[in-house]
């Protein structure tokens, strides 16, 4: 199959993929057969690709770092800022969707015994303090918490 670029095609015509998409997605009754149709319509680096944003979504929401995420994982900022601006502009359409990825990665991790101090949620002041200690490290200094 050839490869189209998004940037060439009108924002009508992309409205009609992603529409169609949706519907193909949406229209089993069960949700084992829109997985398998996922698994059939991607290939399998594309289902990679996924699955590593998604993995990159859920330690953003745990407060990890852009440089542990990039050292951890081996992916590049601009893939980690991607995800984070996806995340921030579409929070609240997937909220539903996120929350069990979170408890997911809170199960695992307590599984391996990592005993961390639990971050909350990243987005208040406090869990944007966590995530960037060194933009807010003379106010970490002052608070001392």
């Amino acid at each position: 199959m050839s490869k189209i670029e998004p940037r060439k095609l009108s924002k009508q015509k992309i409205f009609q993929f992603e529409k169609e998409l949706r519907g193909a997605l949406l229209h089993p009754k069960k949700k084992e057969d829109s997985v398998s149709l996922i698994m059939e319509v991607l290939t399998p680096s594309e289902r990679i690709m996924a699955a590593r944003r998604i993995q990159v979504a859920k330690r953003l929401l745990n407060g990890e770092s852009y440089i542990s995420i990039k050292r951890k994982m081996k992916v590049g900022f601009p893939m980690i800022h991607n995800v984070d601006t996806w995340l921030e502009s579409n929070f609240d359409e997937y909220k539903n969707i996120i929350p069990p990825l979170l408890e997911e990665a809170k199960e695992k991790s307590s599984v391996k015994g990592n005993r961390k101090k639990p971050l909350g949620d990243p987005y208040t002041f406090t869990g944007l303090r966590r995530r960037y200690p060194d933009k807010f490290a003379l106010i970490n200094m002052l608070l001392d918490d």
